[in-house]
């Protein structure tokens, strides 16, 4: 693996930021601005930290924080439109941080302490995801042509066929229909009794179909709706009246969800169809039994033969388990309970030269996001120490009896 890919390789299936930090942190340049204090470093350090681990959601909360002290930080604005494009959001916003993170970008590969302002050569490669999932073609392609250009790479490198997908998938509408014909996706129609509007609060919309949408994991009542394009949307609520849905709208920016706006679920062929069934399973299936901690060490198109720098991890790892995941197979390694047990065993793989290998949660052998997975272990330690501490009183009072 060469340097460039080194410092800014991110995971396939993940996608997510790993920095592979071969500098220390005592090398980074002085502060030159005052903005950036201890306080921001700190916060900075925990954005690498979570990008890391695929965390993006939390990741993003932060850069919010980030952003906010200096939104014409061109990096920052760089690290959110990832955020936005990993998690497969459809939204302006996507392209437009990325758009401004681009005028100013590294002449040369290095690390990026957390004073940076400029962004990486890959804004061109996430910039053309972003118009792609937005069905902004043309924009696409300018940003393809900028990242050859800037980008110099054999035609087999990951991020050199990643983006001509991005590009088959923006121009070729059965692309996205072949993706999700891989999974059994069951809906069904609706028909209104009312031909009056009907509000609601969309709070998200993506083009990958998953059992488990660990992005609203604490929302309820969010209902997904298939559209004519395969975007899948996520609604809350049926009001007869705007104001009603309005009030939600407070409630759910307030928790968070800065980018929801209302919608007329009654007056758009894209709200007919509602998902029932994923895979054999209710899509509004919550995570359940026990959690399963796994590394993971690659991934690939499911669709491709499986490329000669995986296939050689083979000869160096044993017990590797193939799973498929949202159109790739991930190659995983250990299954551990604890968490920190998966760690150690990350360690052991990246000291096997396998540099890019990170810890990764399953559940009911699909792959859900670490963060899922930790709130999931909370509730249910809370819940089993409920049950106990009532046990104990329980017989407390037995006993006093």
């Amino acid at each position: 693996m060469n340097l460039k890919r080194l410092l800014y390789n991110f995971t396939i299936q993940s996608i997510t930021i790993l920095f592979c930090v071969s500098v220390s942190f005592s090398q980074e340049k002085e502060v030159v601005n005052v903005k950036y204090n201890d306080a921001y470093k700190e916060k900075f350090n925990q954005v690498r930290f979570l990008l890391g681990g695929g965390r993006t959601g939390e990741a993003f909360v932060l850069l919010k924080d980030l952003y906010a002290i200096d939104s014409t930080n061109h990096y920052t604005n760089y690290l959110m439109g990832i955020c936005y494009t990993e998690q497969n959001v459809i939204t302006p916003l996507s392209y437009q941080h990325l758009k401004y993170a681009s005028k100013e970008v590294l002449d040369v590969y290095k690390y990026i302490p957390y004073t940076e302002t400029k962004s990486p050569v890959y804004v061109w490669y996430y910039l053309a995801k972003a118009y792609s999932q937005n069905g902004k073609c043309k924009e696409a392609k300018e940003a393809m042509k900028q990242f050859f250009r800037s980008y110099s790479a054999g035609e087999e490198d990951y991020f050199i066929v990643q983006i001509k997908k991005f590009m088959l998938s923006c121009s070729t509408p059965t692309y996205s229909i072949k993706t999700q014909a891989e999974k059994n996706i069951i809906t069904k129609d609706i028909n209104y009794t009312t031909r009056s509007p009907l509000y609601g609060v969309q709070v998200g919309s993506f083009k990958y179909l998953v059992p488990v949408r660990e992005e609203y994991s604490d929302l309820r009542n969010v209902e997904a709706f298939l559209d004519t394009n395969n975007v899948l949307r996520y609604v809350v609520g049926r009001f007869n009246l705007v104001s009603q849905a309005k009030s939600l709208l407070k409630v759910i920016q307030d928790a968070g969800y800065s980018d929801a706006f209302i919608v007329d679920v009654n007056g758009a062929s894209r709200f007919s169809r509602e998902v029932i069934i994923v895979d054999n399973q209710s899509f509004k299936a919550q995570l359940r039994g026990d959690i399963e901690y796994r590394v993971q060490i690659g991934a690939y198109s499911n669709t491709d033969s499986i490329p000669g720098h995986l296939a050689e991890k083979y000869l160096k790892v044993d017990g590797i388990t193939e799973t498929k995941h949202k159109g790739l197979v991930i190659l995983t390694t250990g299954k551990f309970k604890n968490y920190n047990d998966a760690v150690t065993h990350k360690n052991e793989m990246q000291s096997l030269g396998i540099l890019d290998a990170f810890v990764v949660a399953f559940n009911q052998n699909r792959k859900v996001s670490l963060q899922s997975a930790e709130k999931y272990l909370e509730h249910e330690a809370e819940k089993k120490g409920l049950e106990e501490q009532e046990s104990i009183n329980k017989k407390k009072r037995k006993k006093r009896n």
